[in-house]
């Protein structure tokens, strides 16, 4: 069985990411259901190397959403995201986290730069926004103990019918993605 990935590259990026083309799909069917407040979650895959990951599932985290729209982790919802971090991902582990953006622009906040520093603070974790107005999407990477915040280095589209997919035989068994929130 064949998987297609978008390979995100960038100049001046610390990390190649393989994002999957089912998990663009399911990632946003998630987003199109929930567009009132900001969504987020931990990214699943895979550590192909120093500088390459591959993100191959996803898991919804539930927020009490205490600042409104926004995707800000309450007391409880960091204690949830730390068991889900240390739950078995059938194989996968958590490599990053994502969320929505419904404000304009496309950045990382403090309260992202505080969660990644806290749960996904290796080298090639990584930080996944979407922004479901334009269905625009950028990775934000760990540069030297830092992350550039203000934009991404290369923003994409996220669809998988425009973006530039590469076919290849997956190494092991992908399995199936989570797609809901998971009740603790």
């Amino acid at each position: 069985m064949e998987q297609q990935d978008y390979l995100w590259t960038a100049g001046g990026s610390t990390v190649n990411v393989s994002l999957t083309a089912g998990v663009i799909t399911r990632l946003r069917d998630a987003i199109a259901q929930n567009t009132d407040a900001e969504i987020g979650g931990i990214l699943l895959g895979r550590r192909q190397s120093d500088d390459h990951i591959s993100i191959e599932a996803f898991e919804l985290l539930p927020s009490e959403h205490r600042r409104g729209m926004t995707f800000t982790l309450s007391a409880a919802d960091q204690r949830r995201l730390v068991q889900r971090i240390r739950a078995s991902h059938r194989g996968l582990q958590p490599v990053g986290s994502f969320r929505t953006h419904l404000r304009l622009g496309l950045y990382m906040d403090r309260y992202d730069f505080d969660l990644m520093s806290e749960h996904f603070p290796a080298s090639t974790d990584v930080m996944l926004l979407v922004r479901p107005t334009d269905w625009r999407a950028g990775f934000f990477v760990w540069e030297e103990g830092d992350i550039c915040r203000q934009k991404s280095y290369a923003e994409f589209p996220f669809d998988p019918a425009v973006l530039p997919l590469i076919s290849h035989k997956p190494a092991l068994a992908t399995p199936p993605a989570q797609t809901e929130a998971v009740p603790i």
